[in-house]
């Protein structure tokens, strides 16, 4: 098959790294795959994944209502162009004439209006919950990236979904990090802006162990935001002079992956506060370099990092403090690290991709 990818409406962060694996997953199984992007720099990110897969570039999909226009009036003629014979996409439900499969990898077209619109504003809350629930009825066949967005799917949808199916996208395992027996006493966070990822209580967290260890503070690092990112919100923006006045509180900002794995390695757990998870990579991308993962129980996280997270209920940030208090026992620390490090081995990326393309070959060869 030559597979299009309809890659107009990934941007960054979690979905470009799904995207560009599940490419090299069905380059590796044989199959050509042109990417289409509204990214200009898109094309350099995916260079290494090899001839097989390729980059089209379409400024006019740089915006949302671009990339919906671009799929309404031009798609099928680029496929023809690119010699398609099959669509892929993520989340949105595509106009085509083709057999799509679509991979869902966004919980939040399938949350009630209101909570869509605190997370993506008015405009996209609308657009992105009519694609994606287009997609359950017209695409060949509905991937879920967990079953809690499967669930809600079903949920909100109200009826049948064409041919539904589970599977993970998994993580990288990086083999070769170095795990060191203690690490630093930092915890880190691998956030953004977003409302949801809740950063006002990693500040609380943060002044909580300094008031119970006064004399040896548990410093904390932000991964992925930079200073400017506490005025997003006012929950947010309420602690920045307290984020900006200490010490211990590091705003590392955006890291490429070699680096990340290296600051997760060296931290003494992550620590996450989000109430909004599609598939939480993060924690077990953590758990792969021996650092424990620290996490609300809601949303798709208690499926993704089982028994192995310690969960905490939604803005308790006294338990996230016990938590972490048990991990600065050395002992502790080591069983939890035994643990994570046993349950990420499912999730390695290769084959969660690779089952992935056998699924979508399977239906092919079926539908064929």
């Amino acid at each position: 098959m030559r597979i299009a990818f309809d890659g107009l409406n990934i941007r960054k962060g979690g979905g470009q790294t799904v995207m560009l694996r599940l490419a090299r997953a069905f380059a590796r199984a044989g199959h050509g795959v042109e990417i289409f992007t509204g990214t200009p720099d898109m094309g350099e990110r995916g260079a290494a994944l090899g001839d097989e897969v390729r980059f089209t570039y379409i400024p006019a999909a740089a915006s949302a209502f671009g990339a919906l226009k671009v799929r309404h009036a031009q798609w099928d003629g680029l496929m023809a162009e690119k010699r398609c014979d099959t669509a892929f996409g993520f989340n949105y439900w595509i106009p085509t004439s083709l057999p799509q499969a679509t991979y869902h990898i966004n919980v939040i077209p399938f949350l009630p209006f209101a909570e869509r619109r605190g997370a993506v504003g008015f405009t996209r809350a609308l657009i992105q919950s009519r694609y994606a629930r287009a997609a359950l009825t017209r695409s060949a066949v509905n991937i879920f990236e967990s079953e809690h967005i499967r669930d809600l799917a079903r949920q909100a949808h109200g009826s049948a979904i064409r041919n539904p199916h589970v599977r993970y996208i998994g993580v990288e395992l990086p083999r070769e990090a170095a795990i060191p027996a203690m690490p630093a006493r930092t915890i880190a966070a691998v956030t953004s802006p977003a409302l949801h990822k809740h950063n006002e209580y990693l500040f609380d967290l943060h002044r909580l162990l300094a008031e119970r260890h006064p004399d040896n503070p548990v410093g904390l690092k932000l991964i992925g935001i930079t200073p400017e990112a506490l005025d997003a919100n006012e929950h947010v923006a309420a602690r920045k002079d307290y984020a900006l006045g200490q010490e211990s509180i590091d705003f590392v900002g955006y890291v490429d992956r070699p680096r990340l794995f290296a600051e997760l390695a060296n931290s003494l757990a992550l620590v996450s506060f989000s109430e909004l998870e599609s598939f939480f990579m993060v924690a077990l991308e953590s758990m792969a370099v021996g650092c424990p993962a620290i996490a609300t129980d809601v949303s798709s996280i208690r499926e993704s990092v089982g028994a192995a997270g310690l969960l905490v209920p939604p803005g308790d940030v006294a338990a996230a403090a016990d938590h972490v208090e048990r991990l600065l026992d050395p002992v502790f620390r080591k069983a939890r690290q035994v643990q994570g490090l046993a349950w990420v081995e499912r999730f390695e990326s290769e084959s969660c991709a690779d089952a992935i393309v056998a699924l979508c070959d399977e239906l092919a060869h079926a539908a064929g």
